[in-house]
């Protein structure tokens, strides 16, 4: 089945907003106050009020359409032992491109398109580990994403041992 990444993108951020509200709310437990707007980032606050804004019927909406695009996830891919995807749809951005200032939280949001190749399989929980595998002519790691069948995590870090032995990358540094 085709994964239509936009709406399942909007599905997971909507979800983590609310684990994130919750988790925020734990904390105040915790330390016995409030958390506000001087207590963490702009776009921190924002997934915050967000989450807080979100209904439970949204929310358990959300986590069962993400439970089924993960179960078909993992049916799509049963079938093979590695699946390989670039890390990321282009180089790394630049520092300070995801900027914790940002207040406009559907902006925000959409800066991490280029990490279309990695919530797919935080959903389906599928193994997965990302490699520096490749460099930019500038010196810029470009990673390799290898994602295994469920419960497999011994393939995927097989594969990634042999892959760093052979393609060491440990002393690469990039220009400053």
């Amino acid at each position: 089945m085709p994964l239509d990444t936009d709406a399942a993108w909007k599905t997971y951020t909507d979800m983590t907003n609310v684990q994130t509200a919750a988790t925020f709310g734990f904390l105040e437990t915790l330390v016995g106050r409030p958390v506000t707007p001087k207590d963490v980032e702009p776009v921190t606050w924002a997934v915050i009020e967000r989450g807080r804004a979100t209904s439970g019927i949204k929310h358990v909406s959300d986590v069962e359409q993400l439970r089924l695009i993960g179960r078909d996830i993992v049916g799509d891919l049963n079938p093979y032992d590695i699946f390989i995807t670039p890390t990321l749809t282009q180089l790394p951005r630049p520092l300070g491109y995801y900027d914790m200032s940002e207040t406009d939280l559907d902006s925000y949001n959409a800066k991490w398109g280029n990490a279309v190749f990695n919530f797919p399989f935080n959903i389906s929980g599928l193994p997965a580990i990302s490699l520096p595998l490749g460099q930019s002519a500038g010196g810029v790691p470009i990673g390799v994403q290898l994602v295994g069948r469920y419960g497999d995590e011994a393939t995927v870090l097989a594969l990634s041992t042999q892959l760093e032995g052979g393609i060491p990358w440990q002393g690469r540094r990039p220009a400053l």
